[in-house]
């Protein structure tokens, strides 16, 4: 019968190839100042420009591009080494683990041989002490475990970072012809103009999903949000898997729509609205 650890382990290993690949949703973002020079086409290669611009701010390129700041970021350098640590501990206990196995098996052969007190004594002691590092073993790999789920998360939430702040949304296109006629001035004493708000707002966590609460939590210059993270999802099992890849997908359109009104991810039927209501609790906050 397989360890249900050691499957929560390799469950938690297959998070880490997740993360160079989560950003790939295609959202209008473009490098600020790296335009490029495409000539004059008369507006003939909109589409390729688009796709170009969507290459530059997916996951593999931003990963490739900005690796060192992602690895100097403090959270995810913090993460790694735990993780790090926990391997190493992981591969300690299961030296023992292996040697104690070893030895059971030794002493249950000489237990055959020899049927006197003694004997039996020591094989039983033996026993005890293979199942004490067999134990030792799994919680090690438990800790594998959560060390890399706990990485996975900040080197996600670094990469949101670093999109927020490359990355502009792409212009719409000039529409062409006739410009339609100018609306009606309107008349009597013009309302006075919005506040002007900035400053991070941390909205209310959502408890749509049933294996654990959405938090979202926004940056505001300007009126305008600069930056989108979650600091509170479901990371563990299947759900963290599901949550690894769709977490950066709604945070980019998020970013992309200014507002709450953002489509779910394909397979993340509870995190989307959860998500969604956290995110419009902190709109709400920051009163946009």
């Amino acid at each position: 019968m397989k360890d249900p650890t050691r499957r929560t382990v390799t469950a938690a290993l297959g998070i880490a190839t997740l993360t160079t690949t989560v950003f790939g949703s295609g959202v209008g973002f473009a490098l600020a100042g790296d335009h490029g020079d495409h000539g004059d086409d008369d507006g003939n290669d909109n589409s390729s420009d688009t796709h170009e611009a969507h290459s530059r701010c997916s996951s593999e390129a931003v990963s490739a591009r900005y690796a060192a700041q992602i690895a100097a970021d403090p959270t995810v350098a913090q993460a790694w080494a735990a993780y790090q640590s926990a391997r190493a501990a992981e591969r300690a206990a299961g030296r023992k683990d292996s040697t104690a196995k070893s030895l059971v098996a030794k002493a249950k052969a000489h237990k055959q041989r020899a049927q006197d007190r003694p004997t039996q004594r020591k094989v039983a002691e033996v026993k005890k002490k293979a199942t004490e590092a067999r134990h030792k073993h799994d919680q090690a790999s438990a800790a594998v475990a959560v060390a890399l789920a706990a990485y996975t998360r900040t080197r996600v939430a670094a990469i949101a970072r670093i999109i927020a702040e490359v990355c502009v949304v792409a212009p719409a296109p000039v529409a062409t012809g006739t410009p339609p006629p100018p609306a009606p001035v309107p008349t009597g004493t013009p309302p006075p103009p919005a506040p002007v708000v900035s400053g991070t707002f941390l909205g209310v966590a959502s408890k749509k999903n049933p294996y654990g609460n959405v938090q979202v939590q926004i940056v505001v210059v300007n009126s305008k949000i600069t930056a989108v993270t979650a600091p509170k999802y479901p990371t563990a099992s299947d759900s963290g898997k599901i949550n690894a890849k769709a977490i950066p997908i709604l945070i980019s359109e998020a970013l992309a729509a200014q507002s709450a009104n953002i489509a779910a991810v394909s397979g993340a039927s509870y995190t989307s609205p959860a998500f969604k209501e956290s995110l419009q609790s902190s709109l709400t906050l920051a009163g946009l």
